[in-house]
C-alpha cells in the first residue's frame, strides 16, 4: 500500500495523468468538432448550395425573358484622330 500511496504523489504520475487527461479532451473535441460538422455544417452547405442555384436558374430565367437589351456598337476613338477633326 505504501508503495501505490507513493507513487500516486510522485510527480512523474501526475505529469503522465495530465497528458493522458489532455489528450483525451483533445479527442472528444475533435469528435464533437466532426458531429457537428456532419450533422449541422455539411447539411446547411447543401441547402444554400441548392437555393443558390435555384434563384441563379431563376434570375437568368427572368432576365432573358426581360424585353429592353440594349445592343451597341463601340469606335475606339485614338488621340490622333480628335486632333485631325478639330477645325
Amino acid at each position: 500500500m505504501r508503495d501505490f500511496v507513493d507513487s500516486l504523489s510522485s510527480r512523474a504520475f501526475w505529469a503522465s495523468t495530465l497528458r493522458l487527461a489532455v489528450a483525451l479532451a483533445m479527442g472528444a473535441a475533435l469528435l464533437v468538432l466532426a458531429f457537428f460538422m456532419i450533422l449541422v455544417a455539411v447539411p446547411l452547405a447543401i441547402a444554400g448550395g441548392i437555393a443558390l442555384h435555384l434563384w441563379l436558374r431563376r434570375a437568368r430565367r427572368r432576365a432573358a425573358e426581360t424585353p429592353g437589351v440594349i445592343e451597341g456598337e463601340y469606335v475606339i476613338v485614338r488621340e490622333e484622330r480628335i486632333e485631325r477633326d478639330r477645325p
